[in-house]
């Protein structure tokens, strides 16, 4: 995960991490952490991210060019960006000539959504409206995406009707993700669970609509994947979208700046490593190792259905 910018032109309230603090993406970070990605493995997905990324999409071309030029004969390499969609028209020709992947950003209904993500300088109505189109140019184009729900222990109880929407709107792939760094008690996760098993019984394969969560997915919070920060931090794992919500756990998954990370080599967990490693460094801050705590107890009780319902093993 490269971030680019931390700016956005949409405030959401389940987005817990500074925006305005740290600069734009250097080049020279942005090389650095390039050549560590490539030079990991031999096959690389390169996931754009922000904030908006598409605000810094001169970084995302510089990148990609530079990519294209340095990496290693066969080293085979995929492009995905995480967006709102708000500025996704003026660029598409260009993602899609490079083949990038989407990730779009929207919770359902509008109703669902214009409490939680308020756009700046734009008509909340019309910013929306400008979201769902870029479903439908997404789909008129042909172009590889699934939205991500996001889920809140405040909206439970209408993911199911959200999903529902979407689908109806053209969505082929919704992921119903459950907001992160929220206090999940047992009455939101029994309400999530529920809301996921019903989604997926009532809506999965319908006229080809996926509900793609997956259970090898979770915990989400025990992802290893490596993350270079706009001021050059390293991470492993998605820490720095919590960094408000959960700081020692950002502390924690934190590698080093990345001027003196050498290699990645060696340094990568597996994803119960990466949840033990995170619980314990987590726990002696007890109003952090609550809160992470019921991140991954929900995460494997969401394992569980998944595979207990045998969906998408």
């Amino acid at each position: 995960m490269l971030f680019v910018t931390r700016r956005c032109n949409l405030d959401c309230s389940y987005c817990h991490m500074e925006h305005e603090t740290i600069p734009d993406t250097p080049i020279e970070t942005l090389q650095k952490g390039i050549d560590l990605l490539l030079a990991y493995s031999d096959a690389t997905t390169f996931h754009w991210f922000g904030g908006e990324p598409l605000l810094r999409k001169d970084l995302i071309e510089w990148g990609v060019d530079y990519i294209e030029k340095h990496r290693p004969a066969g080293h085979r390499v995929e492009h995905f960006l995480t967006t709102n969609g708000l500025l996704l028209h003026r660029h598409i020709d260009w993602l899609a000539e490079k083949e990038f992947g989407f990730m779009l950003s929207i919770d359902g209904s509008f109703e669902s959504q214009e409490p939680h993500r308020k756009a700046f300088g734009h008509d909340q109505r019309a910013a929306y409206e400008k979201i769902l189109g870029c479903i439908d140019l997404l789909n008129e184009r042909g172009l590889d995406y699934f939205c991500n729900m996001c889920v809140s222990p405040e909206n439970v109880d209408r993911m199911v009707d959200n999903a529902r929407f979407l689908m109806r709107r053209g969505v082929k792939r919704v992921q119903l993700g459950y907001e992160l760094g929220a206090l999940w008690d047992a009455r939101g996760r029994s309400a999530y669970l529920a809301g996921l098993e019903a989604a997926i019984r009532e809506l999965h394969d319908q006229d080809g609509f996926r509900i793609q969560n997956g259970p090898y997915s979770e915990p989400v919070l025990g992802n290893p994947f490596f993350v270079v920060d706009c001021n050059g931090d390293m991470f492993q794992g998605c820490a720095v979208v919590l960094e408000r919500t959960l700081p020692t756990f950002n502390d924690t998954a934190r590698l080093g700046h990345i001027s003196e990370v050498d290699s990645l080599v060696g340094r990568q967990r597996d994803r119960l490593g990466q949840v033990r490693y995170f619980l314990r460094g987590t726990r002696p801050n007890q109003a952090d190792w609550v809160r992470l705590r019921s991140n991954m107890h929900l995460g494997y009780l969401v394992r569980r259905l998944l595979l207990q319902m045998g969906h998408n093993v």
